[in-house]
């Protein structure tokens, strides 16, 4: 799902009243669903799932309260994940001089760079797949497993903005279901 408001974000539902995304987007925001929009009523560090476990979030990361629940909209499935391949997706620009471009969902398969930073292991130039503006809260997936959110894009030209690190807050579960 979408947040709009003071800008664009991207958010991962992971309970019927609970949305996870970046920290930097959870003020003055409202989550867009195909059934409308949901007033968020609180911001928080960690929440209870559906299932009973606990899930806590660090970093530039937050926990989303809605006021009323998400209707036709499943929850991502949260845990560890394993594997090597990390999956981002986001509703953002893919073009970082269109910023604003806030439109149809895509994603990409990337691999680890480092502690909390992902890079496109078919890299043959200066630019390749990463998080780009207005994809800030989009989902992490490793193995099919929701393990974090994407905080933002990096790259070593300080006039470029996207198309090299995506870096992401992890989230985590404690309990069983």
């Amino acid at each position: 799902v979408r947040l709009a408001g003071n800008g664009y974000c991207a958010d991962v539902v992971i309970a019927r009243r609970a949305v996870v995304t970046a920290a930097h987007c959870a003020h003055g925001m409202h989550v867009l669903a195909d059934d409308g929009s949901v007033r968020v009523i609180g911001v928080a560090r960690s929440a209870v799932l559906d299932d009973g476990r606990r899930v806590s979030v660090s970093g530039d990361a937050a926990i989303l309260t809605l006021a009323a629940p998400l209707s036709g909209v499943g929850a991502a499935p949260v845990g560890e994940g394993s594997g090597e391949r990390f999956t981002i997706a986001g509703y953002g620009t893919q073009d970082e001089r269109e910023r604003g471009a806030f439109g149809s969902l895509h994603e990409a398969s990337l691999v680890a760079a480092g502690a909390r930073a992902l890079v496109d292991p078919n890299r043959s130039g200066s630019i390749a797949a990463s998080a780009c503006f207005d994809d800030s809260g989009g989902p992490v997936m490793r193995g099919g497993m929701l393990v974090g959110v994407i905080t933002r894009a990096a790259h070593p030209s300080p006039r470029i903005a996207c198309g090299d690190l995506t870096r992401w807050a992890a989230i985590t579960v404690s309990g069983t279901a």
